[in-house]
Order: structure tokens, then sequence, then C-alpha cells
């Protein structure tokens, strides 16, 4: 009987998967449709639909009819699509189904990468893109914020890297072609993503001169400057459909706010990195991102190198976000007042999957993970305590209590069975 069950579920993998999407739409669709606030002032929703209408109706990128310096026009641009339906009403939910239909989609490239790692395994693939669709993160998909587009393409990145590594071709490939498209692509979706770029290629170089394969230096630079091109010709787009004129930038005062770059703000940083650890790591269920960073050297190859280029692109991430948000915005504060994850949310599914391929018996460096799940416990309940936190664009009556089980759904909840085999090795327990 299981058996028969695993060969129907083998051969109609693509079914269920298209089912699985079908059903997540209509429950996120649902959820969207209760939305108790139209548009969220003064906040990102109110700039991306700003520039949405703007677009489509004027056929520039402005806010309050005044135009914008501003890069990540992308989502904007597709949710201008919604103004076909003219009613604000319907252009409001339009926006909305949109963005989860954007964030439901992650099902197709995580059920990918899932599968190649797990070598053509269709049931593990399924597995991985249900989990993807549970996940407190696809939650955001009722908002209009830009991560709805951000999070699957990054997911398709890392999807085409995998695929890259995994045929191990010298020569320029498809692969390479779409990786170069998509980290464009996310670039002008969210501009912080520009480190992905930069640990992808500093990846690939540390991978070839590891290997001694300068021959592959001279492609590599050859696609960075590929990548570059691209980012440059859509800078001069974006301009171009504002006629180039001269307009306020929306990250202006966050940037300048860091120089001087001075000791204490160094420490602000510093301090900024902590706290993002924390927070991510703990609402990533801590076992999935710490096990595989861990215990690198026991993955095959292609699977070190894709953590390679992971773990660069959230260390960048890491240190661009405390200089970026936590800097200008908390000035050091023990508690700040909202702790950004959805910049470091889209690495949950790759580590994830990467954390379900080691090899129980490999599991090394149980001191640690047991140290950091003491100290950031610690951490987390004087902040929940003492801090005066923001829900921002969380819908009050709902997202305060998801805010709370945001971690607990991951670390109890959706990998609880995985999760407690290791917990049963760190207290030398025997699992059943």
């Amino acid at each position: 009987m299981k058996e028969s069950f695993n060969n129907l579920i083998e051969n109609n993998s693509v079914k269920c998967l298209i089912i699985m999407f079908i059903l997540g739409l209509v429950f996120y669709w649902l959820i969207a449709s209760f939305m108790t606030n139209p548009i969220y002032l003064h906040n990102d929703e109110e700039l991306y639909v700003n520039m949405a209408r703007s677009f489509f109706f004027e056929h520039n990128f402005s806010r309050e009819y005044g135009l914008v310096s501003y890069n990540c026009v992308l989502y904007s641009v597709i949710l201008s699509i919604s103004y076909f339906f003219y009613s604000p009403e319907n252009i409001t939910f339009i926006m909305r189904m949109i963005g989860t239909t954007l964030m439901v989609s992650c099902v197709f490239p995580s059920y990918l990468l899932a599968k190649d790692v797990f070598s053509g395994n269709k049931k593990k693939g399924l597995f991985i893109a249900l989990i993807t669709l549970i996940i407190p993160e696809m939650i955001s998909g009722v908002y209009l914020i830009q991560e709805n587009l951000s999070y699957p393409l990054f997911l398709w990145i890392t999807y085409f890297i995998y695929r890259k590594f995994k045929e191990n071709k010298q020569k320029t490939t498809l692969n390479d072609i779409m990786i170069i498209i998509l980290l464009t692509l996310i670039f002008f979706t969210k501009s912080y993503t520009i480190v992905f770029s930069i640990a992808y290629f500093l990846g690939l170089l540390i991978i070839s001169i590891k290997e001694k394969e300068y021959k592959n230096i001279k492609n590599i630079v050859i696609q960075g400057l590929i990548f570059i091109i691209f980012v440059v010709a859509g800078l001069v787009l974006v301009k171009a459909v504002n006629n180039f004129q001269e307009s306020p930038n929306h990250y202006t005062g966050q940037i300048s706010s860091i120089f001087p770059l001075n000791l204490e703000k160094i420490g602000y940083m510093l301090y900024g990195i902590f706290c993002y650890i924390v927070f991510w790591v703990f609402s990533s269920g801590i076992l999935p991102v710490l096990v595989p960073i861990l215990n690198i050297k026991s993955y095959e190859e292609k699977d070190r190198k894709l953590l390679l280029i992971l773990t660069l692109s959230a260390i960048l991430t890491l240190i661009e976000v405390a200089m970026i948000v936590f800097i200008p915005e908390e000035g050091g504060k023990a508690y700040p007042y909202k702790i950004c994850v959805r910049y470091l949310a889209l690495f949950t599914i790759p580590y994830l999957i990467m954390f379900m391929k080691i090899n129980d018996k490999e599991f090394r460096r149980k001191k640690v993970i047991c140290a950091y799940t003491i100290i950031s416990t610690i951490y987390l309940i004087l902040y929940f305590l003492r801090a005066n936190r923001n829900t921002t664009l969380m819908d009050a009556y709902v997202f305060t209590v998801l805010q709370f089980l945001d971690a607990y759904l991951k670390y109890v909840g959706v990998i609880a069975v995985r999760n407690s085999k290791y917990i049963c090795n760190i207290l030398c327990i025997k699992w059943p």
C-alpha cells in the first residue's frame, strides 16, 4: 500500500505540484479578501502603489505627483496591471492577488531545487514545496511589498546556481545566462539584493582559485561585466522613463546617515548584526541554518559550492542591513523597535533543503548550537518583555499574534520531526 502510494506520487508529481499551487492561491486569496486596511499610508505600500499608478497613467515613477529617483521599479510595473480593472476596490484586490500569486509561485523553484538536491526524489521535492506554502513568510503576499517578487526570484536564482554546479561545465551555459538575467531582475526589485550578485561572483572566484581552475576566471569576469552592462542599461531605462529629471532618492537619508563612519557607528553596526543573526537564525528554526554552515565539509562538492554562495550572501546581507537599516533607524538601541527579518527570510527554504540532506551521523558542533540557543533565547525573552515593538505593515488584529508564532511554527511545527532528532543528539538522548 505504501509502495503504491509512493509510486502514485512519483508518477503524478507535476499534477500534485499544480494542485498544491492552486490550493495555495485560493487560501491566500481568501486571506487577502478579508484585509481590513486597503493601503498603508506613509509606508512602503503607499510608495509602490503610487509608482504603479503613475507608471500606468503618467508613464513615469512618482509619489504624490512628484517624481522619485528609485530604481526598484519592477514590482510596481507588475502591479500597474491592476489599473485595467478601474474601480478602487477591484484595483486594490487585484494588486493583492498579484502579490499572493507571485509568492505562491515559490512552490515551483523550491520543488525543482529540492528535487535536484535530493538526486531526483520527487516526493521530497513535493514535501519542500508544501513547507514553502505554509511557512509564515508566505503571508507577506497579501501585502503590497517587494518581497512578493524578490522571494520567488531568489529561489529561481538558487535553483539555477545549483544546476550550474551540478552540470559543472566550464563554458557559459543557459544556467549562467539565466542567473545573470535573474540577478538583474532582483536588483530592480529590491536594491539591497545587489549583495547577492557580489556574493555570487566572489564565490565563483573563490571556487576557481581553490580548485586552481584559473581559466574559469576569464569567464567569471566576462559574466560579471555582462551583469554590470545589464544593470547600467536598466538604470538608464528607469531614468529615461522619468525623462532624466532629478528627483528625491528614496534611500538618500538612510545612506547619508551612515557617514561619517566612526567607532560608535561601527559598534552600532556590530550590535545590529548580532540582533539580526539572533532573529534570523531563530525564526528559521536554528538548526536549518547552523547545521549546514557548521558541517559544510560533510556535503558533496556541488552542495558545498551552493552553501558557500548562500552563506556569503547572508553575511553581506547582514552587514548591509545593519548599516542601512539598523544604524539610521535604531541608533544603537538595546532593544530595537523592529527587526526586518524579511530581508533574510528568503534564505529559509534553501537552508532547510540543505539541512534535510545532511546525514545524521555527520552532525557536529553540538556545543556551538547549544550556546547559540541559550544566548538567543535569553535575548529574545528580554526583547519581548522590554522592547517597544512596531508591527509596521502588519494588520494588528491578525499579525501581532503571528509575529510571536513565527519562530514557534518553524521551530516546533514545520520541521519538528527533523529537529527532534538533532535535539535528542545534542542532549545525548536516544532517538526512538
